[in-house]
């Protein structure tokens, strides 16, 4: 008898158990069908109305939505203009809550990277979806941008044909909900330039070429030539420890009539964002004399700079260290050797370019 009762106690509790797993499944599934589910930001301007909000949906959420609607919203709520962002799954209700409501900011962060042009800045934009491709760089180059910037800002040459070289590298935080989304996030770089670049420096532009004279340089540089060189370094050197007497080498070069000799600036003429230039697209147009930005054949610093430089670079420039090297390199190891001589130069190939 008690094996009896056993058996009929096990068959008793799995019964129940199915009808436990049952009712679980069943609750489930209620809940996913009367839950919505968007797995992205949505961009709703003035004047769009709630297909915005479907386009984004499920073919059986948009329509079980729409029925929703028509039951407890005979005429269409109002629906405000922002970016809306759905983290977790919202019932119908708490969804139509949810969107009849301005909405709340959304913040994104977007990190230039130091050494990138605008070409690069473009793509990581395009990259995330927040412009079209071209919209950033379009918006950096237009007249009208450049005018109202150099009203903002006079240490901006009166001669730009672009802002990029003045758009400070860094991470920076873009409410997607005030909209204009490039239009803040260059505002947010020039100003930290000001703030990072020019403002504690100003004394060492204004007194760089007083400088230069001191050290017996025959020949002067404005801020945008300064950018220049420094936007080079910044691409030629990733150590700051080496930066300052980089920056001087590259003075003793222009003081000699030398070229500058800088591979990377090439690239910039070449209309490529930076991770495509590589060692061997360089070498593959080394001897490209049709691009004014290739310094081993045209002389003198490039027609502009080529990327954003850091405070780094700059203060590199402005601080240059006296050296008597015109030459240098780097082994596989990223560790510089420099020379005073082509026979030096030629030397430290010979041991560290193997």
């Amino acid at each position: 008898m008690p094996v009896v009762f056993g058996l009929f106690f096990m068959l008793c509790f799995m019964k129940l158990g199915r009808y436990i797993l049952i009712t679980v499944v069943v609750l489930i599934s209620l809940y996913q069908l009367n839950t919505i589910q968007i797995n992205k930001d949505i961009v709703v301007s003035k004047g769009d109305s709630y297909d915005v909000f479907f386009r984004a949906m499920s073919w059986r959420d948009a329509n079980m939505m729409k029925i929703y609607l028509k039951l407890h919203y005979p005429q269409d709520p109002t629906v405000y203009p922002g970016v809306y962002r759905f983290e977790k799954p919202l019932s119908y209700g708490n969804f139509l809550e949810t969107i009849s409501v301005p909405p709340q900011p959304v913040m994104v962060k977007i990190t230039l990277l130091e050494g990138w042009s605008t070409r690069d800045a473009d793509a990581l934009l395009v990259k995330k979806w927040y412009i079209t491709p071209g919209e950033y760089r379009s918006y950096v180059t237009n007249p009208d941008t450049i005018k109202a910037a150099i009203v903002t800002y006079p240490f901006l040459p009166d001669t730009l044909t672009s802002l990029e070289w003045f758009l400070y590298p860094d991470t920076y935080h873009i409410d997607l909900n005030k909209g204009k989304m490039v239009e803040q996030l260059v505002q947010l770089q020039l100003q930290t330039f000001l703030k990072k670049v020019r403002s504690p420096n100003q004394d060492a532009f204004v007194q760089f070429n007083a400088k230069l004279q001191k050290d017996s340089f025959d020949f002067k540089m404005s801020t945008y030539s300064i950018v220049k060189l420094a936007s080079i370094i910044e691409n030629e050197e990733k150590n700051n420890q080496n930066k300052q007497t980089i920056a001087g080498v590259f003075l003793n070069r222009i003081y000699n009539g030398m070229q500058l000799g800088a591979d990377v600036t090439l690239c910039y003429g070449k209309s490529i964002t930076y991770d495509q230039c590589t060692p061997s697209f360089i070498v593959e147009n080394l001897y490209d004399e049709t691009n004014p930005y290739n310094t081993r054949r045209q002389m003198g610093l490039p027609p502009t700079p080529i990327s954003n430089p850091t405070l780094q670079s700059i203060e590199a420039v402005l601080n240059y260290k006296m050296t008597n090297y015109v030459y240098y390199l780097h082994d596989a190891n990223g560790k510089i050797y420099y020379g005073a001589t082509l026979q030096e130069h030629n030397i430290n190939k010979e041991r560290y370019l193997k």
